[in-house]
């Protein structure tokens, strides 16, 4: 049961019923295809068109009638648990809509809940990309890792910020929605906040996603200076990169992002960024320029294609008449080469190739290995 179909499958019913032949605009409703299922199994099958009628005739519409003491979210929720069981999305959708008369419903269902539905891939029927969006918007707003039923915890986010009203409600989900779509989106051949977006997602860290949307946020708002803004995505990248090159233990990432996303709270967000940085403890830390340099003397780069998704990396070392001394690592789990005597030299060159093409190539002056860790682009081969 739901409220309503959504707006491409109401618009597929319709033309199903009309004349069954589907429609060039129609994209991702699967209307006309369970239709199609349905047609060539009673077309194959050896059961008369009569007993097909009569059991049709035996469906029942059930029509509940409920008074204004009845809560009919309840009644939907149960009536709905003997049967397939909705998406997560599903009953966020309803109990936001039921909250409200049937004359805002449709108000807010095409103007807030469908572009949401359409730029998270709902329409198909698919929605484990809106859950996914869901559960970081929900860590974002409460700032705190969500334990047990998101649903349920949703609801109870609800009540305590009822004087919002559904429709506030609705629009910040629809509006941080936008910003995930943005973060999933974004690009090196963007803005310089799309780019910097691009490098922190390169990182492979997903988890720092509730805090982003809380960047996003706060710039929509004119909380925080664009300036602010890549300088802490730049120091994320940083972060991540040298914990990934250190071969640091990934599990303290849950903590770590969040304490991130509580530190932007602060009225000036880039130095309370910057301070949390320095309130993390000996495992969750950000290793120095040291620990980054000793890391590179020893280090197999192997260890690095590992720790960041089996990148292909190509590593030169240029001596100090920019002349390669040493060429090529081009990837793979089993290639080993051992880097020794890494800063004996003046310029370090990283390559990143996808697909065998060289993409990015990075020259780091005066053994700065740091701004190599903070800037690199690592690609995924194709």
């Amino acid at each position: 049961m739901k409220v309503r179909l959504n707006e491409e499958d109401f618009y597929a019913w319709k033309k199903l019923l009309e004349n069954r032949t589907k429609p060039d605009d129609i994209k991702r409703s699967k209307i006309f295809e369970n239709y199609g299922i349905i047609y060539k199994a009673l077309c194959d099958s050896d059961v008369e068109s009569q007993l097909v009628y009569d059991g049709i005739k035996k469906l029942r519409l059930v029509d509940i009638c409920l008074v204004s003491e009845d809560n009919a979210q309840l009644v939907f929720e149960t009536v709905n648990s003997t049967g397939l069981p909705l998406s997560t999305a599903d009953k966020i959708r309803n109990f936001l809509l039921m909250t409200v008369e049937p004359s805002k419903q449709t108000k807010l269902y095409p103007e807030y809940w469908h572009p949401m539905e359409k730029a998270l891939g709902m329409e198909s029927g698919e929605s484990s990309q809106f859950e996914s969006f869901f559960n970081y918007y929900m860590t974002s707003v409460l700032q705190r890792q969500l334990v047990g039923d998101y649903y349920d915890v949703f609801k109870n986010y609800y009540y305590e910020n009822k004087a919002t009203g559904t429709e506030g409600i609705v629009k910040q989900i629809h509006q941080y929605s936008k910003y995930y779509t943005e973060w999933n989106t974004a690009s090196d051949k963007g803005t310089r906040i799309q780019r910097a977006l691009y490098k922190v997602r390169k990182t492979g860290q997903f988890k720092i996603t509730p805090a982003i949307l809380k960047l996003l946020s706060d710039r929509n708002d004119g909380l925080i200076a664009d300036d602010d803004v890549v300088e802490i995505l730049t120091i994320m990248e940083s972060y991540w990169m040298r914990r990934a090159i250190c071969a640091l233990p990934t599990n303290t990432a849950g903590p770590v992002c969040i304490s991130m996303l509580k530190s932007l709270n602060a009225t000036n967000q880039l130095k309370s960024f910057k301070a949390n940085l320095f309130s993390l403890t000996w495992a969750q830390r950000m290793p120095s320029d040291t620990e980054i340099k000793d890391t590179l003397k020893t280090l197999k780069i192997l260890f690095i294609g590992t720790a960041i998704g089996d990148e292909a990396v190509e590593l030169d070392i240029v001596g100090d008449d920019h002349t390669a001394v040493d060429q090529g690592f081009a990837g793979g789990r089993n290639d080993r080469k051992a880097v020794d005597g890494l800063l004996d030299f003046h310029i370090v060159i990283l390559r990143v190739l996808d697909a065998g093409t060289e993409t990015t190539r990075q020259q780091i002056q005066g053994g700065d290995v740091a701004f190599c860790v903070c800037t690199v682009d690592f690609h995924r081969c194709g």
